[in-house]
C-alpha cells in the first residue's frame, strides 16, 4: 500500500460507513474480530485526480478523429453538440466518469459549456458525478466568442448569475465543487475573463481557463484564484 509517500507492506485499509477511517497493519489487534477482504498481492494507490475533461466530448468518438484540429471541431463538437440535450449530456458524463474510476481516477475537473441557455445541462453534468461516486469541479465555462455554437454563448451577465446560482446550489457539498471558468483569450472576450476573474477572487472559489494553444489547436488548461 502507497501512503503518506511511503510503500506500507501487509497493511489493511479499515473502512467504516463508506470512509476510510485508518491503515493499519495486517496484524493490528485493532483488526480481530472485524469483517476482513484479502485482495492478495494488490497495490492500494491513492485516487488520482484528471484536472481537465470535457465529458460531453465522450458522445463523438469516432467523428472525424482522423481530421485536422479545426476540422474535427467543425465536423464533430461543433455540429453535434447543439443537438444535445440534458439526458445526452447525463449519458456522456455516466460514460466519461465511468471510465475515468475504472482507472482510478476519483476527482475530475469537466470544463463544461454546451449550456444551453441555461443551467440544466450543467445540472445533468453533476447527477451523473453523484450518481457515480466521482468527486466533481464543474469548470462552468464563460464563452461569448460568436464563432462559436449559440449553445456555448452567453452574455457576461448571464453567465455570471448562472455560475452564482450554481456555486450557492452546492455549497457545503463534499462531492461537488463550481468554478467559474472563462473558456480562453480567444473565446471569452476581456469583460468575461475580468467577470471570472473578480469571482474567483472570493473565498474558496477557484478558476479555471485555458491559457494557450499549440500549433495543433489544442488548450492547455491552468488554474488562478
Amino acid at each position: 500500500m502507497l501512503a503518506g509517500g511511503a510503500l506500507l507492506p501487509d497493511h489493511a485499509v479499515v473502512v467504516r460507513d463508506g470512509d476510510i477511517e485508518s491503515v493499519l497493519p495486517s496484524a493490528s489487534a485493532a483488526l480481530a474480530g472485524v469483517e476482513t477482504e484479502d485482495w492478495g498481492d494488490t497495490l492500494i494507490l491513492p485516487g488520482t485526480v484528471d484536472v481537465h475533461t470535457h465529458s460531453f466530448q465522450s458522445l463523438v468518438r469516432g467523428v472525424s478523429d482522423d481530421l485536422p484540429f479545426f476540422r474535427w471541431r467543425d465536423d464533430g463538437i461543433y455540429r453535434i453538440s447543439p443537438h444535445l440535450g440534458p439526458e445526452e449530456i447525463y449519458a456522456g458524463a455516466l460514460l466519461t466518469f465511468g471510465e475515468k474510476l475504472r482507472y482510478g481516477v476519483t476527482t475530475v475537473a469537466d470544463f463544461f459549456y454546451v449550456h444551453a441557455g441555461g443551467i440544466e445541462n450543467d445540472g445533468a453534468v453533476i447527477r451523473a458525478a453523484k450518481d457515480l461516486g466521482i468527486r466533481l469541479v464543474l469548470a462552468r465555462t464563460m464563452y461569448d466568442w460568436t464563432g462559436a455554437p449559440a449553445v456555448y454563448r452567453e452574455t457576461v451577465d448571464e453567465a455570471v448569475q448562472r455560475c452564482e446560482t450554481l456555486i450557492a446550489r452546492h455549497a457545503g457539498d463534499p462531492m461537488v465543487s463550481v468554478c467559474p471558468a472563462p473558456h480562453s483569450p480567444h473565446a471569452a472576450s476581456p469583460d468575461m475573463i475580468e467577470a471570472g476573474g473578480r469571482r474567483t477572487a472570493s473565498p474558496r472559489c477557484a478558476g479555471s481557463t485555458g491559457s494557450a494553444r499549440s500549433q495543433s489547436g489544442w488548450w492547455r488548461s491552468t488554474a488562478s484564484g
